[in-house]
């Protein structure tokens, strides 16, 4: 894996007011229920949080291992986020000299890279609901 000590990866700093973060969307409490309709694959996404709510950019990036071949990769991205090419530059060089084949190994590149999980797997707990984990199990 690319280390994580390089100079470049290092100075990877999203500006003040921001947090690079991703969210593992098949692991979200919301998933089965909402999600998984529009995106049937597993899939993280990644973004440039803005800390007072939305993003600046966005791209996903899904495993179709189940509909085309094991290891198979996709990245997704809307030209309105080609800046992250540029911006988190590190990143996809990691990528392309890791080639990981999973969404384990891209979460670790992630993770290793600084970036924050910002999934949400627990379902917040509301007025007379009960807060439920992704298996849609009660949490106590």
């Amino acid at each position: 894996m690319t280390d994580p000590t390089n100079a470049a990866v290092r100075a990877l700093n999203p500006g003040e007011g921001y947090r690079y973060e991703y969210v593992v969307t098949h692991e979200a409490w919301y998933y089965a229920g909402t999600v998984k309709e529009i995106s049937p694959h597993p899939e993280i996404i990644v973004h440039k949080a803005a800390l007072a709510g939305g993003c600046a950019w966005e791209f996903t990036i899904a495993d179709y291992s189940a509909k085309i071949r094991p290891g198979t990769i996709r990245l997704k991205m809307y030209g309105e986020s080609f800046d992250a090419l540029a911006e988190i530059a590190p990143f996809f060089a990691a990528l392309a000299e890791d080639k990981p084949d999973t969404l384990d190994g891209v979460r670790e590149l992630l993770d290793s890279l600084g970036f924050t999980d910002a999934t949400e797997r627990i379902r917040p707990a509301r007025l007379g609901t009960t807060r439920l984990d992704i298996t849609g199990e009660p949490v106590r």
